[in-house]
């Protein structure tokens, strides 16, 4: 059990393996071989049951397991944790750049801040570049979207940028799919994501599987919602995307794929109230894009984009090095396991 496991509780659905004080595993060594791909397609396979396939103890004690001298097991697993304590630092950075990038959205769009500060006296506000500030209306009015300053504009989203949605093409034409190299996004996509950037998909289509759906190809930028299944993920795509029925798809060449973004996050409850539904909540398009949409003058927009969109980048930069790390450890562990990499050198590497 790793330190963010601590207090976990076992369900009907799990098993847990017991290792005692005389068994010749390091347990953090059998996390790691548990959870490697290699090993969890090998119990894939023998899982039992059609509908819904399950392990039992007989399995899971037939599943081979290379059991290396103790301190190799240990050397082993300081090289993979110290992947790990990296890739888990990149998450930590990124969740803490969301924040700041959310706070400065809520106090600039939501909260209004800067211009409540200007019409109390203010000469500046931190943060928001100074020429920005000084241009700033002062006047507010009332209207049904709520406060609305001058220069602003409140207006249903699908009058400010496109929404899209898209399609399946038949997972029975191998056209479509075989040896596929575009990117084609569900919900299940969106839900796998650590940080709010898509880098890749786990299907691809053909080119003629591509001009199966609706909307095409999008363009990297576009602003992919979950409208099902559940109704809230949210990315920005850094890779052209397709999209599947359960996606909606937003994009403008006006609008800041980070505005959009935080946009779409503070809008959230306004969202899921439009959904329907009787067997699980959906959003459809067409509700979606009567959604009032603020989108504010040219130069605080642009303002925001300054600051968001570099946020977004280091964002994507930190993802990239993860999964790069991610491969590097998956790859090693078998490699450290047989032999074919010598433990000291490698932790002297990783040391130096």
């Amino acid at each position: 059990m790793r330190e963010n496991e601590e207090g976990w509780l076992c369900g009907t659905g799990c098993l847990m393996v017991r290792l005692g004080g005389k068994s010749p595993v390091e347990p953090a060594y059998a996390s790691y071989y548990l959870s490697h791909p290699s090993v969890r397609r090998w119990l894939a396979q023998h899982a039992v049951g059609a509908t819904m396939p399950n392990l039992n103890i007989s399995i899971m004690r037939a599943l081979p397991f290379v059991v290396p001298p103790r301190d190799e097991q240990r050397a082993v697993t300081a090289i993979l944790a110290d992947l790990d304590g990296k890739i888990d630092l990149n998450d930590r950075v990124n969740k803490t750049l969301v924040a700041v990038a959310r706070a400065v959205f809520k106090a600039w769009f939501t909260d209004l801040a800067p211009i409540r500060a200007k019409q109390a006296g203010a000469t500046a506000f931190p943060g928001m570049p100074q020429q920005v500030f000084e241009r700033l209306a002062t006047e507010v009015s009332d209207t049904p979207g709520g406060p609305l300053p001058r220069g602003w504009q409140h207006a249903p989203v699908g009058q400010i940028v496109r929404v899209a949605g898209g399609n399946t093409p038949s997972t029975k034409d191998h056209r479509f799919w075989e040896d596929g190299e575009h990117a084609f996004c569900t919900p299940k996509d969106l839900s796998r994501l650590r940080s709010p950037v898509l880098l890749d998909t786990e299907r691809h289509l053909t080119q003629s599987g591509v001009e199966r759906i609706s909307s095409g190809q999008l363009p990297i930028g576009t602003v992919l919602l979950s409208s099902r299944a559940p109704i809230g993920y949210l990315a920005v795509a850094e890779t052209p995307v397709s999209v599947n029925q359960g996606i909606i798809a937003m994009h403008s060449a006006a609008i800041p794929s980070s505005y959009l973004w935080f946009w779409a996050d503070a809008s959230m409850p306004v969202i899921e109230s439009r959904a329907g539904g009787s067997t699980f909540a959906e959003i459809s398009k067409t509700s979606f894009r009567e959604i009032s949409f603020l989108r504010p003058d040219d130069s605080l927009l642009a303002a925001f984009g300054d600051i968001a969109e570099p946020i977004l980048r280091l964002i994507t930069a930190n993802e990239r090095e993860s999964v790069v790390l991610a491969a590097m450890r998956d790859a090693l562990l078998p490699e450290l396991v047989s032999g074919s990499v010598r433990v000291g050198l490698a932790g002297e590497r990783a040391g130096g």
